[in-house]
């Protein structure tokens, strides 16, 4: 396992000049004027992007195949991604924070009432991402699956306003602060579980899976 997850990270190491200049590109962004809150809660996005970057090697390497060939299981090989994603996750967090708090230091906003949630909800919006297309890269494949997270990313917004819309229609009030934030402490561990879930989907899938 520790071998699979170490042979993602040397194939994403090519991608650590880009990942710097995106790091900087953003930064620039924060101090012209763009949110720290923003700007901290897309680093999760950008650790989880290289995630689903890294199919794009094992595919075009054959990667799966060749593994198949070594005394790893099926399991482990989908086990080693999702650890990899969860370290990534983690990561992407980790600097958002960091660079979330010197940000903070030149805009007049409050390191811990603005930016930390912002840094929390944007690693839990990405494992949610994460989540949804893991299963669908292992059963569909990359290109497939990179036109698929479109329409992931698009749901949820078309959801929420579709709700918003119909309570508005309904005469249903809005749900007050205080449900707001019971939710908000509710969904991360909803999330988590969701992320297990979908490493159970992702096994069942590639089980099956011809190579």
């Amino acid at each position: 396992m520790k071998g699979l997850i170490l042979k993602d990270f040397y194939t994403m190491a090519r991608y650590g000049k880009t990942m710097l200049a995106l790091i900087g590109f953003y930064m620039v962004l924060a101090f012209l004027g763009q949110p720290a809150s923003f700007v901290s809660a897309m680093m999760s996005f950008l650790c989880a992007m290289l995630v689903l970057s890294s199919f794009s090697y094992d595919e075009y390497g054959k990667w799966n195949k060749y593994c198949l060939s070594l005394p790893v299981s099926r399991r482990q090989i989908v086990g080693g991604k999702y650890l990899f994603a969860l370290i990534m996750l983690v990561i992407g967090l980790a600097l958002g924070i960091l660079g979330g708090y010197f940000l903070s230091l030149t805009q007049d906003i409050s390191f811990a009432e603005e930016v930390l949630p912002s840094c929390l909800g944007g690693a839990v919006a990405a494992l949610f991402m994460l989540a949804v297309l893991l299963p669908l890269m292992y059963r569909f494949g990359v290109e497939k699956g990179r036109i698929l997270m479109l329409a992931v990313c698009l749901l949820p917004v078309i959801l929420m306003l579709g709700a918003v819309k119909f309570m508005e229609a309904q005469g249903i009030p809005m749900p007050d602060e205080a449900t707001v934030l019971v939710w908000l402490k509710i969904l991360p561990c909803l999330v988590l579980a969701g992320f297990i879930g979908s490493y159970l989907v992702s096994v069942a899938v590639f089980m099956k899976k011809e190579l």
